[in-house]
């Protein structure tokens, strides 16, 4: 029995729409890297707990740890954890200011802290996990060294990747962007 010509076009449409909701994510990113001074490699930095601007609990901890992590990874700074890093309660961040008195009573050359902007899902047709940033190094003199902020938006195929998933890659590519921008460590 031969097929009608119009369960083709069926066929056709509805592997069009299911290929439509297989989205592979959106990253968006705005940023400055200072050229003097410039950030360099192996210089001390203090990563603190990102403020959190969400509704969603814990996500600036989250995001710090993540960021944390993803600078251990690559290796591109001495990491430092501040101890509110380890901590299971949501930290009331003031100012950059404050973060960068920490860093420079903690002997580090930097710190590394930000705003968590956005940490849910967007609902519609599928379901995305969304992750929003503004990240500043910022140098213990004041001195602003690489300012970020960025989006990503998640995997949707089959509403199957999560909100940490999509602050991993962000946050890879986000110190990935500044190893390739920054200076050897001076001898």
């Amino acid at each position: 029995m031969k097929a009608h010509p119009l369960n083709y076009r069926y066929a056709v449409a509805l592997l069009l729409l299911l290929l439509a909701g297989c989205s592979t994510g959106f990253h968006l990113e705005r940023g400055f890297v200072n050229s003097s001074p410039a950030p360099q490699r192996g210089m001390s930095v203090l990563v603190v707990p990102f403020r959190n601007l969400t509704t969603h609990p814990g996500a600036g901890l989250a995001m710090g740890r993540i960021m944390a992590a993803e600078l251990y990874q690559q290796g591109v700074f001495a990491v430092h954890e501040a101890p509110g890093l380890n901590m299971e309660r949501e930290p009331k961040h003031g100012p950059v200011a404050e973060a960068v008195a920490q860093a420079r009573a903690a002997g580090a050359d930097a710190v590394l802290s930000g705003s968590v902007t956005e940490f849910d899902y967007r609902r519609g047709f599928r379901k995305q996990p969304v992750v929003g940033v503004s990240i500043r190094l910022v140098r213990t003199d004041g001195t602003v060294l690489w300012a970020v902020s960025a989006t990503e938006t998640g995997n949707a195929y089959l509403g199957r990747d999560s909100l940490t998933g999509a602050a991993q890659r962000m946050a890879m590519r986000l110190v990935q962007a500044l190893a390739l921008t920054m200076k050897e460590e001076k001898p």
